[in-house]
C-alpha cells in the first residue's frame, strides 16, 4: 500500500516533461530580463560617472558574471530536480518514466550536470530492470 500512495504523489510523466519545459523556458526568460536590466543599468552609471568609461571592461565583465552564473544557477536547479524526479520514478518502480525522464542525461550538457553520477546510476538501473520487466 505505501508503493501505491508514493507513485500517486508523483506526477505523471508528460507533466514532469512540461514542468521541466517550463523551468527552462523561465531561466532563459529571467536571463534575458536580468541582460537588459543590467545593461540599461551600466549604461546609467556610465552616464552619471564618466570616470566608470575607463573601467567599462570591469562593468561588464560584473554584469556577465551576474547573469551566467544565475543562469547557471537556474539550470543546476532544473537537472537536479529531473535527477530527483528521475530516482523516485525509480524507487516507485516506474521504470519507463524513469528512463524518459533521465534520458538527456547521455548528452553533454547532462554529464555536465551530473558529476556525482547519481542521475546516470538511476538512468542505468531504470533501464536495465525495464528491459526484465
Amino acid at each position: 500500500m505505501p508503493r501505491q500512495k508514493q507513485s500517486q504523489e508523483l506526477p505523471e510523466r508528460e507533466d514532469a516533461l512540461r514542468q521541466l519545459f517550463r523551468r527552462q523556458v523561465r531561466a532563459v526568460v529571467a536571463l534575458v530580463l536580468r541582460m537588459v536590466l543590467l545593461a540599461m543599468l551600466s549604461a546609467f552609471l556610465l552616464i552619471q560617472w564618466p570616470a566608470l568609461r575607463s573601467s567599462r571592461w570591469l562593468l561588464d565583465t560584473v554584469t556577465g558574471l551576474i547573469c551566467v552564473g544565475t543562469l547557471l544557477k537556474d539550470v543546476a536547479r532544473n537537472w537536479g530536480w529531473r535527477i530527483g524526479l528521475g530516482k523516485a520514478y525509480v524507487k516507485a518502480e516506474r521504470y519507463a518514466d524513469a528512463v524518459l525522464v533521465l534520458k538527456p542525461l547521455d548528452t553533454v550538457q547532462g554529464q555536465l550536470f551530473d558529476p556525482g553520477g547519481e542521475g546516470a546510476a538511476a538512468l542505468a538501473t531504470a533501464r536495465a530492470k525495464g528491459e526484465t520487466k
